[in-house]
């Protein structure tokens, strides 16, 4: 029998086996949790009041904190690689919006 399936001690499963699928956007996956993990977090949502789903999907969204800011910054500085002046662009399109006559392309 794998030792994630043999009982503890206690008589409980090791680990907690949840159900991978994915319906739509929304995606199930399967997360082994060691008994002594799972008990500190039964204890956690509890005290938090939700459930341990609610707790699985804010610390991912924690974790992925810094990958988001990342993309953010991938932005930042993007007309610099441009042959274009991107403040002469810009003041270029608002006097052709005060005009009425609109040109995307940025010229130099």
């Amino acid at each position: 029998m794998p030792d994630h399936l043999r009982k503890s001690e206690t008589g409980c499963l090791k680990y907690v086996i949840i159900v991978v699928y994915q319906r739509g956007s929304d995606m199930r996956t399967l997360v082994d949790i060691p008994a002594d993990d799972l008990k500190l977090l039964n204890g956690v949502v509890k005290t938090l009041a939700i459930s341990r789903a609610e707790f699985v999907r804010r610390a991912i969204a924690k974790s992925l904190e810094p990958h988001r800011l990342s993309q953010k910054q991938e932005a930042f500085g993007l007309w610099s690689k441009q042959p274009v002046d991107g403040l002469k662009y810009q003041e270029r399109m608002r006097e052709e919006w005060q005009e009425g006559t609109f040109s995307s392309t940025p010229t130099s």
